[in-house]
């Protein structure tokens, strides 16, 4: 029992005392006593005490001490020790790793590099067995991984050995006794296999299909084989082209189902050096882009490149030219773009992370762009644009966003949207000539590019149509010589078996279209704050002419260049651009005037059917290839996914299902997809749209899985321009975060983190 301040406390003989009594007292008197001695003490004090009933005082000799008061912040503690006033120990740092001597000697190891204080001071050899930055658990995961995807990578081989040609098995087995090592010749062979169908880890294990579709299980399950990927179309491999070679020789003589020929190794790693001398792979990583890229590609002549990259030192730019179409600074810029186009383990930074692709490639080219600011030229307004997409896919957007900008200030610090025809035309054959080409290719390149930017972000041509004529038209263009490196196509690195390109007539068809479409932004920009009743009086009219002419447009391209009768990526491209420029056209007549007629049928019907052509349009190209790295058709799907957003239950669901399964596709390379995808998901959430039966895998499979995607990071403060669908019909002005352009418009409706 405790006694009351002040009180004394008597302890009856037969009563046993506790612990707690016994130390109390020890410390009490102050003295340190063993705790036997205190026991004595406070026993001898309790049986001296005489006990009377009703608690009659006794001695002084037999009470004990008063109390004294408890300090108040202290009030249910037990008084500290001497021990516990100590200061304490300094908590040991931990390491990520320790060096080999360390953990040898058993000492604690500081983790510096390149030596550690402990072997500094020792003079111990200080080495570690794993790379900075990670720890001997992350070291033994990632080595794990890549000891997995060997053992996948070899499988895919032995399967192409088993399943394939002897033709192409044994075209395999010469690559592997080429190579300089064993894991590079795995490693390029399986690369080949990635970009078509089937090719991904992820897609390979069919987690990417719908479930409610057995044809897209089917896609992902089956891996097609080299010999299995010709392209059907009776236009893509006419009986003539290389007639003479295939009657003297076999095929396989000339072309490589699987790699660039020796013949063909360009000299690319005297223009990047100390970064990668492997002009072997470099050349590889060039051929993916211009193979695989149908918007960027066009900006760059590809023609004078390749020559000047040939002749021209990089050390001398050739003072007597008056323009160069090769520099280091666009090379590294062309390599960055290319890395994403491959998952060879030597475009990584960090091994897994898709994002780190053409990562060493960018660090360079930035690194000398400030003193390429210093000296304006085309080839400085190519690269600009280039990073632009690197930013845009993997990096940061609002780099990108400056980018984007600082290619149209230069473009017209340049004088390009002034440029025209000289009086006095040189030669086609010269050197100015040729020049003057590649000018008039680039300069209509880059206004092309800018159209497909403007009608996916819907906002006005920042570059208007160039004056130079299309001189790439002309019969006696460099483009028209049947040696030159853009007449033909092959899909590779799988299937090395050309096909004609059609490269001129595809990009004229382009330069065409991309006019249509600076009328119809312009007319659509200078209708979005007019009533109806205006729109219906001065516009409507100009809106149903634009609408022929897109129809007169495709009505006139010739018949090798139909979407029925093409697989050319390129064309196929082709006709998704135009379909989403259709639906840009025909959406606010569809707000505006959901019933009345218009071109024979009505707007809400035709912009129906405009987005299943082109989500089917979108869909062959996956069937044929891969849309993995296909940064321009991943857009075009956000767009046909938020045109149908508020029409799902108008037949527009199968559309809404598809494009946001090539966003989840495509997301596992790309992060722009999955941006894309998050500001579907927060329309969907804002309007809260419920989705019918059979697009609840969207929600079930697609969203869900965005929480362990990377997405593409943006810095505080960055908003792009979007038009997004509202529940009304019309569009709704949003600064969003998923582009990567920015107008100056205050309207803030939409904000994604």
């Amino acid at each position: 029992m405790r006694a009351s301040t002040g009180q004394p406390v008597s302890v009856p003989s037969d009563k046993v005392l506790n612990l707690g009594s016994i130390a109390a007292a020890a410390i009490d008197h102050g003295k340190r006593q063993s705790l036997g001695g205190a026991a004595a003490a406070a026993q001898r004090s309790g049986s001296g005490s005489g006990s009377t009933s009703g608690g009659s005082s006794g001695s002084n000799a037999n009470k004990l001490r008063p109390l004294l008061p408890n300090v108040p912040d202290r009030i249910g503690k037990r008084p500290s020790s001497p021990l516990a006033q100590r200061p304490k120990k300094k908590k040991r740092e931990t390491v990520q790793a320790a060096c080999q001597s360390c953990r040898k000697r058993k000492v604690k190891c500081d983790g510096v590099r390149p030596v550690c204080a402990p072997c500094a001071s020792s003079g111990a050899a200080c080495g570690y067995s794993v790379p900075e930055g990670l720890s001997q658990r992350d070291a033994e995961r990632q080595r794990m991984n890549q000891v997995s995807k060997s053992h996948r990578d070899l499988l895919t081989i032995l399967d192409l050995l088993r399943r394939g040609p002897d033709a192409e098995s044994a075209e395999i087995l010469r690559q592997v006794k080429s190579a300089a090592t064993l894991e590079d010749a795995v490693a390029r062979i399986a690369d080949a296999t990635l970009l078509l169908p089937g090719g991904s880890p992820e897609q390979s294990r069919g987690s990417t299909a719908s479930p409610d579709s057995s044809t897209w299980t089917y896609l992902h399950d089956i891996r097609p084989f080299p010999h299995h990927r010709r392209l059907a179309s009776p236009f893509d491999q006419p009986e003539h082209v290389f007639e003479i070679l295939y009657r003297n020789k076999p095929p396989n003589t000339f072309f490589s189902p699987l790699d660039v020929s020796t013949s063909d190794v360009l000299p690319v790693s005297r223009w990047v050096p100390g970064i990668d001398d492997d002009d072997y792979h470099l050349t590889h990583l060039l051929t993916l882009f211009w193979t695989w890229d149908n918007t960027f590609s066009n900006v760059i002549d590809r023609v004078l490149f390749l020559e000047d990259m040939r002749l021209l030192d990089p050390l001398d730019p050739a003072p007597n030219m008056e323009h160069t179409f090769c520099t280091t600074f666009l090379v590294l810029c062309l390599l960055t773009v290319s890395c994403l186009y491959s998952t060879h383990p030597k475009v990584y930074a960090v091994p897994g992370d898709h994002s780190t692709r053409g990562w060493k490639f960018a660090c360079a080219a930035k690194r000398i762009l400030e003193d390429e600011r210093r000296r304006p030229s085309i080839t400085v307004l190519q690269g600009i644009t280039l990073l632009w997409l690197y930013e845009g896919s993997a990096g940061d957007a609002r780099q990108a966003e400056r980018y984007m900008w600082e290619m149209v200030g230069l473009y017209f610090k340049l004088g390009l949207d002034r440029r025209a025809m000289p009086d006095v035309c040189p030669g086609w054959d010269s050197r100015m000539g040729r020049e003057l080409q590649a000018i008039s290719l680039i300069v209509w390149g880059i206004y092309s590019f800018n159209a497909k930017i403007a009608v996916n972000f819907e906002y006005r041509f920042y570059i208007s149509r160039p004056r130079m004529e299309k001189m790439f038209e002309h019969p006696l263009s460099y483009l028209t010589l049947p040696e030159s490196p853009t007449a033909n196509w092959c899909a590779y690195p799988v299937d090395c078996r050309f096909q004609p390109s059609h490269y001129r007539e595809v990009f004229a068809a382009q330069c065409t279209l991309a006019e249509l479409a600076e009328d119809l932004m312009d007319l659509i920009g200078s209708s979005r704050d007019k009533v109806p009743a205006e729109i219906d009086k001065n516009v409507r009219l100009t809106m149903e002419g634009v609408y022929n002419g897109l129809i007169r447009w495709r009505a006139g391209l010739p018949d090798h260049l139909q979407p029925n009768n093409s697989t050319l990526p390129s064309v196929l491209s082709l006709h998704a651009t135009y379909e989403l420029v259709m639906i840009r056209l025909l959406s606010p007549l569809a707000a505006k005037f959901p019933n009345e007629r218009f071109a024979d049928s009505t707007a809400a019907a035709l912009k129906t059917s405009s987005n299943f052509s082109m989500i089917n349009t979108v869909w062959t190209f996956r069937s044929h290839y891969s849309l993995k790295h296909e940064y321009w058709l991943m857009q075009v799907c956000a767009a046909a996914a938020m045109s149908v957003l508020f029409h799902l239950d108008d037949g527009c669901v199968d559309v809404f299902v598809r494009a946001c399964q090539v966003l989840h596709e495509t997301g596992e390379f790309v992060r722009m997809a999955n941006k894309n995808l998050t500001v579907i998901q927060q329309l969907i959430n804002r309007y809260r749209i419920r989705l019918p039966q059979v697009g609840r895998a969207v929600e079930a499979q697609y969203f869900v899985a965005l929480r362990n995607r990377q997405s593409t990071p943006y810095s505080d403060g960055t908003r792009v321009l979007m038009y997004v669908p509202s529940r009304d019909g019309d569009c709704k002005v949003d600064n969003v975060q998923v582009g990567m352009l920015v107008a100056p418009i205050e309207n803030l409706s939409l904000i994604v983190d």
